[in-house]
């Protein structure tokens, strides 16, 4: 297992924990157009981390082989 493996699932679980609290903050405020933008972004970054790690995997696996 290289170290992009290792990493990922941590980063995708602190941007969920940061997506659960900055929701929870929000639905305490009735912030909702606000909460939903926020969430919009956090779904964004588990697209960029994962695209980010998945690239950088398949980079390294290519001079493996």
């Amino acid at each position: 297992m290289n170290n992009y493996e290792l990493i990922k699932p941590s980063a995708l679980k602190a941007n969920e924990d940061l997506k659960t609290l900055l929701r929870d903050e929000l639905k305490n405020k009735n912030e909702t157009k606000a909460n939903d933008q926020i969430i919009n972004e956090l779904l964004n970054n588990n697209n960029n981390i994962n695209s980010y790690f998945d690239s950088n995997a398949n980079e390294k696996n290519k001079f493996k082989n």
